[in-house]
């Protein structure tokens, strides 16, 4: 059986609540230079059209993938399971929604698409990893 006295039940909440006012006041001290550097900055609005805004001819386009987040097939063709793959089986309770990269995005199985898809858009670049 623990021992408390009258004095420390009264005095918990109040220390709760000169907590939470501290913590208000040291987020209103924090915000305070960005709201007051936000006023600072002027948007204006984009003015031409399209053709203003290209990138010249000797601009080279490219994009990267990474295996696990948009691989799939972790488990053909003799491929091991990474130590993500072992992660999100052994624990799945770690991801959000229990999510794992299993499938992915199918790059595994869909590469042509996705290179052929890059052509169509414009890449000049592409690399990724099986």
């Amino acid at each position: 059986m623990q021992y408390s006295s009258t004095s420390q039940l009264q005095t918990e909440p109040r220390s709760d609540r000169m907590n939470w006012v501290k913590s208000v006041v040291l987020l209103g001290l924090l915000l305070a230079p960005l709201i007051e550097c936000a006023k600072l900055v002027e948007v204006t609005p984009v003015s031409g059209n399209a053709e203003d805004r290209k990138f010249p001819e000797w601009f080279k386009f490219g994009a990267a993938t990474a295996a696990y987040q948009i691989e799939g097939g972790w488990n053909e063709d003799g491929r091991g399971a990474s130590v993500w793959d072992t992660l999100t089986h052994d624990h799945p309770e770690l991801v959000v929604n229990r999510d794992n990269g299993d499938v992915a995005a199918d790059s595994y199985h869909r590469f042509r698409e996705d290179i052929k898809a890059l052509q169509e858009v414009g890449f000049n670049f592409y690399r990724f990893s099986i």
